[in-house]
């Protein structure tokens, strides 16, 4: 169970019962949203599963049916705010690349509800708490600082410097490696990288005692 709860201090003798607690108790965050699973005939709170209105108060993160991009990203945040210990549900579609191995997964239906309700419970009752547990982590979450012309976003640098367009200067800002490789798929062109103008330096022309011939090249 990748969202296990490591069993240390206190709760290394309390783990029977934050264990049986955790699997008694079932909160689902729904992905997208709870309309989905009515929509597709499935009565969660019937099968004894409890809807979480947040992260923070819930211990399953239920995804129903293929997430788009956008999606996926918002059940990796929502997975990471969740306290441990913590579990993914899939019904039905494939596992957001983002998020680790499902604890539970079955078809979209009431049976597969089912099926995946006494999965949890299972996961819970026996892998609660570890003595090691896995720290996660998702592209989403890893972040660099890049340069763009505000006037022309199309050139980005990895440095500093001036846009060759405008010459004015490039602004920094933080993205993604996520925002990044979805901008690489579907950008039309590439980004401008290597025609960035360097930081002016300082003219030291007035001082030089030999002049010499300067040559200009794009």
């Amino acid at each position: 169970m990748i969202g296990a709860r490591q069993s240390s201090g206190i709760f290394a003798s309390l783990g029977r019962v934050v264990a049986r607690a955790s699997a008694a108790h079932l909160r689902c965050l729904v992905v997208p949203g709870p309309e989905l699973a009515s929509a597709a005939g499935l009565d969660l709170e019937a099968a004894g599963l409890m809807i979480a209105d947040s992260p923070r108060s819930a211990n399953v993160l239920l995804v129903i049916g293929d997430l788009p991009e956008a999606m996926q990203d918002f059940a990796t945040i929502a997975y990471a705010q969740m306290p441990r210990p913590r579990a993914v549900a899939i019904l039905g579609g494939e596992k957001p690349h983002s998020l680790p191995e499902p604890d539970a997964s079955a078809p979209i239906s009431p049976a597969g509800l089912a099926e995946v309700k006494a999965q949890l419970k299972l996961a819970f009752a026996n892998h609660a708490l570890a003595k090691q547990v896995e720290p996660f982590d998702a592209a989403i979450f890893q972040t660099r600082t890049e340069y763009s012309c505000p006037m022309h976003p199309e050139v980005v640098s990895n440095e500093p410097g001036s846009c060759p367009k405008c010459g004015m200067f490039l602004e920094p800002r933080e993205v993604s490696a996520s925002t990044t490789a979805t901008m690489a798929a579907t950008a039309p062109t590439p980004t401008i990288k290597s025609e960035v103008n360097p930081m002016p330096k300082p003219d030291h022309s007035a001082h030089a005692h030999t002049p010499e011939a300067t040559a200009y090249t794009c």
